[in-house]
């Protein structure tokens, strides 16, 4: 048996059938980093509305700041990073309004990657660059009486998105579905949302992610203050 290990002296040796182990005193260390960042920046969005009885068009432009982050580091200093500003968002919407209770809605997003500085990129990783189209239908269901809910909205909707990582490309698709409920007057609502999908897996080459998620939503109104006497 030959003894590969360059330094340390054996302290047990354990025979297990034809094969000999043996252990050696290993002396470490344990340095604690410390890395704080401080982000500050500023975005603008700028939105259009154009609407009719029956459609609807949307334009919408998102606008970042340079970013400055401020790193706090235990073991190699402190120091700033910087970056430009860059447009952060493009996005067009059509809403088809079929009636007062449905319609049909299409919209198409393209979104840069977030103007992050390279040397605080987590795992060296920064975001994709965005393109992505989705389609979506509603309708809704009114109580006729009066009583405390006032609306049942169906939601449901596909979307297509091509991710570019540094000009590598994946896709991600998938299908929503919701269901929403109006009530005391109109001011309150409660949503509840089901997303499920597929991507192509940026970490394994080749392999496919398949993911499902729950979404829950509440949105309050004056009436939560008003006293009753």
């Amino acid at each position: 048996v030959i003894d590969t290990i360059a330094s340390g002296s054996v302290i047990s040796e354990i025979v297990d059938d034809e094969k000999t182990y043996f252990i050696h005193p290993i002396s470490g260390e344990i340095i604690n980093v410390k890395i704080n960042h401080q982000y500050a920046g500023a975005e603008i969005i700028f939105e259009g509305k154009y609407s009719t009885t029956n459609y609807e068009w949307v334009a919408r432009l998102g606008v970042n700041s340079a970013v400055k982050v401020k790193t706090e580091d235990n073991i190699s200093g402190n120091y700033i990073s910087n970056s430009d500003a860059i447009i952060s968002e493009i996005a067009l919407g059509y809403h088809y309004k079929k009636s007062d209770h449905a319609g049909i809605i299409l919209e198409s997003h393209v979104i840069p990657p977030y103007n992050l500085p390279d040397a605080v990129a987590l795992f060296d990783l920064m975001p994709p660059h965005e393109n992505s189209i989705h389609l979506g239908t509603y309708f809704q269901v009114e109580n006729p009486k009066f009583g405390l809910w006032n609306n049942l909205n169906f939601r449901g909707s596909g979307y297509l998105k091509q991710l570019d990582f540094d000009g590598e490309q994946y896709i991600d698709y998938g299908f929503t579905f919701g269901l929403g409920l109006e009530y005391i007057a109109n001011t309150q609502t409660f949503d509840i949302a089901i997303r499920t999908g597929k991507k192509e897996s940026y970490i394994i080459k080749g392999q496919n992610e398949d993911y499902i998620s729950i979404h829950f939503g509440i949105t309050t109104g004056e009436k939560w203050f008003v006293k009753r006497r």
